[in-house]
């Protein structure tokens, strides 16, 4: 796969997981961040435990999705908006704290639980 390829591939996936790019510039820099860290944990893997290229080859071209959708919000600055403020609020069943934030006029976005990865998944009966 060509680089254009590989990266039209990621975005297509990103655009149909997550629709909304929050309009916070802060929040949208931040989700570069995360993922420029799942990049860097990537390449840390492959050079200390045999990781694969592979993983490296992913995780760079999502970050370079994210910093692309980052790019596009700002050719669209009416777009731009700043949350008063990430809120974190602690789960009752299993105690993890997920983070909320309004991602565009009446959508809010939910961090979703650690916990969920964690769960079996469902058996046909």
């Amino acid at each position: 796969m060509t680089l254009p390829e590989i990266v039209q591939t990621e975005m297509a996936k990103a655009k149909e997981k997550h629709p909304y790019w929050p309009g916070d510039l802060v929040y949208s820099a931040g989700i570069v961040v995360e993922e420029a860290g799942e990049l860097m944990r990537a390449a840390l893997r492959h050079w200390k435990e045999g990781g694969s290229l592979e993983d490296v080859r992913l995780e760079a071209a999502q970050t370079a999705v994210t910093a692309l959708r980052l790019l596009e919000l700002l050719d669209n600055p009416a777009d731009i908006h700043h949350l008063q403020g990430i809120q974190t609020i602690r789960t009752t069943g299993c105690g993890c704290d997920l983070t909320w934030g309004v991602v565009e006029p009446g959508v809010i976005e939910v961090s979703p639980c650690p916990c969920i990865a964690r769960l079996p998944e469902d058996e046909d009966d």
